[in-house]
């Protein structure tokens, strides 16, 4: 499987979810990815469209959540990728847990912690 290929399997998660202002994508392939930097992370929408968008920025699955190589100039605010943060870490476990691929897709949406 190619670079291109593994990136496209991510699953967005929607605004109304996790109570974000932008979407995220979660990685479908997770532990299974065999690329040099496979480390827990998801990404985020470096915009506030209400249409998907391929600005993205990655950011690391952890306690303390950290932006993960970024190349192009972060969009929104502080504040909201404070929340970006708040939320990995509020759902650090049922992230990793999909990461690890002991749960599935349905798993997560149902036991997801909204961020108000």
């Amino acid at each position: 499987m190619t670079q291109d290929e593994q990136d496209m399997w991510m699953t967005v998660i929607p605004k109304h979810v996790t109570g974000l202002a932008v979407f995220l994508w979660v990685d479908d392939i997770g532990i299974e990815r065999k690329t040099k930097n496979n480390e827990p992370k998801l990404a985020f929408q470096n915009n506030y469209s209400d249409i998907r968008s391929e600005n993205m920025i990655f950011i690391s699955i952890s306690k303390t959540p950290k932006i993960l190589g970024c190349n192009s100039k972060i969009i929104i605010s502080d504040t909201d990728i404070q929340q970006i943060k708040q939320f990995i870490i509020l759902n650090f476990d049922l992230l990793m847990d999909y990461w690890k691929q002991k749960i599935d897709i349905m798993d997560f949406m149902e036991k997801v912690i909204f961020v108000s």
